[in-house]
């Protein structure tokens, strides 16, 4: 489930990857998914929209 409290880039990236989080506590996951939409949005500037981001999570 969302949180609404996220921005939309961070928000988008913890909705793809929290059903996957397995025993990991929510507020690890989104501490996780912070550190990414942060990265994604270093590398291709902030105004990057959340809906020019695709999300895939592999289980390997």
């Amino acid at each position: 489930m969302a949180d609404p409290t996220l921005d939309p880039l961070h928000q988008q990236i913890y909705s793809a990857i929290s059903p996957h989080r397995g025993r990991l506590s929510g507020n690890f996951v989104r501490a996780i998914t912070g550190n990414i939409a942060f990265l994604v949005k270093y590398m291709a500037g902030s105004r990057l929209q959340a809906q020019q981001v695709s999300i895939t999570v592999t289980d390997v």
